[in-house]
Formats: C-alpha cells, structure tokens, sequence
C-alpha cells in the first residue's frame, strides 16, 4: 500500500475548514462568537492551551465524534498505522488551536 501523506494532511484540514465554515457562516445565522477566529484568538489558545467546553449533549455525542471519525478514516485511507495516529492528533490539534475561540470575552 502506498503512503499518500499530503492527500491525507489536505483532505483532514479540508474537513476541519469545512466543518469551520458551516459553524461560522451557516450554523445560528452566523452569530455564534465562537467561530470568529483571527489571529487574536490564535494566540490565546495556543498561550492557554485546551479546556473543557460549553457544548451541548449532542454536540458531545454525535458532532464532536462524527467529525473524529472522519478525521481518522482519512487517514487511515491513506497511511499506515502510526501515521494515523499522527495526523489524527495534528487534525484535533488544529481545530482545537485554530477552528474555534475558547476564551470569549
């Protein structure tokens, strides 16, 4: 089986800026803070790294593992067991950091 890291790097970030976009621009008319990334909101997630969220049940539920899922089947499409195991972390990593602002103020 051939390793594709690139195809599976660019389908997870387009998922992550799929799943981004419909929160911003779709989901609650748009009105939603949370999705009003910047660079602001950037480097605050990254000085104060992860933290539990406010979200409903079945956004715990169902959203936050059908996105999981599908992060994890793109990569395992494309590579081997321990590159699964990495772009499924930098895939998380990216949209905890840089998909949604945590600290509202």
């Amino acid at each position: 089986m051939e390793k594709h890291f690139w195809r599976a790097s660019g389908e997870i970030f387009a998922t992550n800026l799929l799943v981004w976009a419909y929160d911003r621009y779709i989901r609650e008319s748009g009105t939603n803070p949370g999705f009003r990334i910047g660079f602001n909101s950037w480097a605050e997630n990254l000085t104060n790294g992860f933290e539990w969220d406010d979200n409903s049940f079945s956004t715990n539920q169902f959203a936050h593992p059908y996105h999981g899922s599908r992060t994890s089947t793109r990569a395992r499409q494309r590579l081997r067991l321990l590159g699964v195991d990495a772009l499924h972390f930098a895939g998380s990593f990216m949209w905890e950091y840089f998909g949604e602002v945590h600290h509202r103020r």
